[in-house]
C-alpha cells in the first residue's frame, strides 16, 4: 500500500530498483521471503509503473547467477545470450524476475533496462560477501597460516561498487533499452583474490582445497556494455 501511494504520487522520469535479498545464504535460509522480495517485489514495481507512470525508464538490477557458469580452463566469457542455468536458488528468483518484468513491460510499451551485475566489492561491504569474508579469514589466520577455500580455482569477475554505479548511471542517462552485462570482462581465481588480499595484509599464508567441487567460471563479455559507453561518450 505504502509503494503504491507512493507512486500515485509521483511522476517518475528514472527508476533505479535495487531491492533484494542477495547473499545466497540469506535465501536459502528464507527462501519463501527471497521470491515475495525478489520476485514479488520485482512484480509490483513494474505493475506500479505500468498504472501510474506516463514516462518511466526502469532500470532493474539483476545478476551474474542467472547464468550457467562455464569451465575455468576455456575462459569463456558469457554473453547475454548465454545459456541461463542457475545453481543457486537465490539466481533462480533473479532470473523468475527478469522473465517476468522484461516481458511485461514490453507488453505495455513501457522502456527499461536489466543489467546483470557480476561480482563487485566496497570497503564498506561486509560478510557473507566474497571479499570482505576473505579479508576478515586472513586476518584472522597466523602468520603461514592454511586458508581453506571452496573451489580456490572458479573465476571471479569482480568491479568496484563506483564503477558499478558508473556504469548504471550511464545507462540511465542513455535510457539503455534491453538486457546488458555489468561486469570489468577480466576474471580472477578465488586463490589469487586471496593472494592480493593477504598481500594488502603483509601475511605469507597457504591456500588449500576446502572440497572437490568442480570449479567454475563467471567472467562477463562486456562487448555490448563497451559499445553503448563509447556512443555515450561520442555524444
Amino acid at each position: 500500500a505504502a509503494v503504491h501511494s507512493w507512486f500515485e504520487m509521483n511522476q517518475f522520469t528514472h527508476l533505479i530498483h535495487l531491492a533484494a535479498i542477495v547473499s545466497v545464504d540469506r535465501v536459502n535460509s528464507d527462501p519463501l521471503r527471497a521470491c515475495e522480495t525478489n520476485v514479488l517485489g520485482v512484480y509490483h514495481i513494474c505493475s506500479e509503473i505500468i498504472r501510474t507512470q506516463k514516462n518511466c525508464w526502469l532500470f532493474l538490477a539483476s545478476t551474474a547467477h542467472v547464468y550457467q557458469g562455464s569451465a575455468p580452463v576455456n575462459g569463456e566469457k558469457l554473453r547475454e545470450s548465454s545459456p541461463l542455468k542457475p545453481i543457486t536458488f537465490y539466481g533462480q528468483t533473479k532470473l523468475m524476475a527478469e522473465q517476468m518484468a522484461w516481458p511485461l513491460l514490453q507488453q505495455y510499451g513501457k522502456s527499461g533496462c536489466i543489467g546483470r551485475i557480476f561480482s563487485f566489492t566496497h570497503q564498506s561491504q561486509k560478510e557473507p560477501y566474497l571479499v570482505p569474508t576473505l579479508w576478515k579469514r586472513i586476518q584472522l589466520l597466523p602468520e603461514g597460516g592454511t586458508l581453506k577455500l571452496i573451489n580456490h580455482k572458479s573465476v571471479r569477475d569482480i568491479l568496484d561498487a563506483e564503477t558499478v554505479v558508473d556504469c548504471i548511471l550511464h545507462l540511465l542517462c542513455g535510457k539503455y533499452s534491453g538486457i546488458i552485462n555489468i561486469g570489468s570482462g577480466e576474471g580472477k581465481k578465488i586463490e589469487e583474490i586471496a593472494k592480493h588480499i593477504a598481500a594488502l595484509q603483509n601475511k605469507q599464508i597457504q591456500i588449500c582445497q576446502a572440497n572437490q567441487s568442480p570449479p567454475d567460471s563467471l567472467i562477463a563479455d562486456v562487448t555490448n556494455l563497451k559499445k553503448f559507453l563509447l556512443e555515450q561518450a561520442v555524444q
